[in-house]
């Protein structure tokens, strides 16, 4: 009779897990619009920032409670043999022990945890809870979010004006209203409900991957064609945001998905075309960059002016950074700890963004510590493939994975929490299932 009330109690908490993970996936993409309109309500925009994180630890308290009985009956070896929970233990200690060397501490080393150790406890936390959630439901969430954010990005575009973004929260304060692109060009650039238009564009990666894989591999011709329509919303509201580094990261999604989908005999012959298409584009983007007369085209490119010297303006900044981000490796090898680098280093004194996720990485965690972090990425990716090596949101997790990897050269793309929850809440899902016979989009 106990271990049947036992069942049954577990049974109740892995219901309960699972329904708090499809309402952090289904609302993280609007927590910037939450806590900006929701700020200039209450205005305490900084308490409703922390419901998601909030959220996590109630999923995390479940997962413990359904776990630990059975790490006591099989013993804590068991659990040390699983790659992803030594690796994500590896990569936290060495971030602390960064900090601990180093005496980081501060605002700025909570929301560098928040930023990039959050996401990779969550990424354990929801595999007790993989059953829970069927691929079809969890496609359908991710898919579903991202119609709604895709959708506003095109009313912000075509309709909606700056002064009614300024009379709901937005402003210098929170996120700019309106952001463009150079002086010349009279477009804002969109970013919906996300904290800014790259974090939009990158985000819309995710989506357009499982899209373009669900368009290409889906069983029934309906399916086919309702992921076709996605794929072309999700492409439009992604070139309203004018983000170079998504766009790439649009790209290489692509390639992936179509380099996984063909048979194996012509994935040679794919990778050929891919390539000479990219040489292709790369000759006309550099015959435009030094044509000597001003096109739309090239101011969307380079942000700035490229002269004999370098670029000069927006883009000089970036490229700044970048040079900033390796001397400091080079003289912190071990890294600093978390919150030294990326977005959540406003918090600290000296402000270092790197505009570079990798060089973020390294400066927070040390060398090692983004070894460890390529490996993990590498190995969720190969694990969640071999579980179901013809599934449409496989092959497009795995794809959105490597366009986010290539992006991030670009941006500190996954030090965006809703990015960073959005991939590894569906990498721990995709990890500890298997497919089912037959894909089921």
């Amino acid at each position: 009779m106990q271990k049947i009330l036992n069942h049954v109690h577990t049974a109740n908490l892995k219901r309960l897990g699972g329904m708090l993970i499809v309402l952090l996936l289904a609302l993280v993409p609007f927590h910037a619009l939450f806590v900006v309109w929701g700020g200039s309500v209450v205005g305490r925009s900084e308490l409703l920032s922390i419901w998601k994180e909030l959220l996590i630890i109630f999923i995390v308290g479940l997962a413990l409670a359904v776990s630990l009985p059975q790490v006591f009956r099989k013993g804590w070896r068991e659990v040390l043999r699983q790659p992803s929970i030594v690796l994500v233990g590896l990569i936290l200690l060495a971030g602390l022990l960064a900090n601990l060397l180093n005496a980081s501490y501060g605002m700025a080393f909570f929301v560098g945890i928040k930023t990039t150790a959050v996401p990779l406890v969550l990424f354990l936390a929801v595999q007790p809870f993989a059953h829970e959630i069927s691929e079809h439901k969890l496609a359908r969430i991710v898919l579903g979010s991202a119609c709604v954010v895709a959708i506003l990005a095109l009313v912000q575009f075509f309709l909606v004006p700056t002064s009614f973004l300024a009379s709901i929260g937005y402003g210098e304060s929170t996120i700019l209203p309106f952001q463009g692109v150079h002086p010349e060009f009279p477009f804002g650039r969109s970013f919906s409900t996300l904290g800014g238009p790259n974090q939009l564009g990158t985000y819309l990666i995710v989506p357009f991957a499982v899209a373009l894989a669900a368009a290409v591999k889906a069983r029934s011709r309906k399916s086919r064609l309702v992921a076709s329509l996605l794929v072309t919303l999700f492409v439009t509201a992604a070139i309203t945001t004018f983000s170079r580094s998504a766009l790439i990261g649009f790209g290489v999604a692509t390639a992936v998905v179509v380099l996984l989908a063909v048979p194996k005999k012509y994935r040679l012959l794919t990778v050929l075309v891919f390539l000479a298409s990219a040489a292709v584009a790369a000759l006309v983007m550099w015959g435009v960059l030094t044509n000597d007369n001003s096109t739309i085209l090239d101011r969307f490119l380079v942000r700035g002016e490229l002269t004999p010297s370098g670029v000069l303006g927006g883009d000089e900044g970036h490229i700044a950074a970048i040079v900033k981000g390796y001397a400091t490796i080079s003289m912190f090898p071990g890294g600093l700890g978390f919150g030294t680098a990326g977005p959540a280093s406003f918090y600290a004194v000296r402000p270092l963004l790197t505009e570079n996720w990798y060089l973020q990485i390294a400066i927070e965690i040390g060398l090692i510590g983004l070894a460890l972090m390529l490996l993990l990425l590498a190995h969720i990716v190969r694990r969640v493939r071999q579980h179901g090596i013809h599934d449409p949101i496989r092959i497009g997790y795995a794809a959105a994975v490597l366009g986010i990897m290539v992006s991030a050269l670009f941006l500190h793309s996954l030090a965006d929490s809703t990015l960073a929850i959005l991939l590894f809440g569906m990498g721990g899902l995709l990890y500890a299932s298997r497919a089912p016979k037959g894909n089921q989009l």
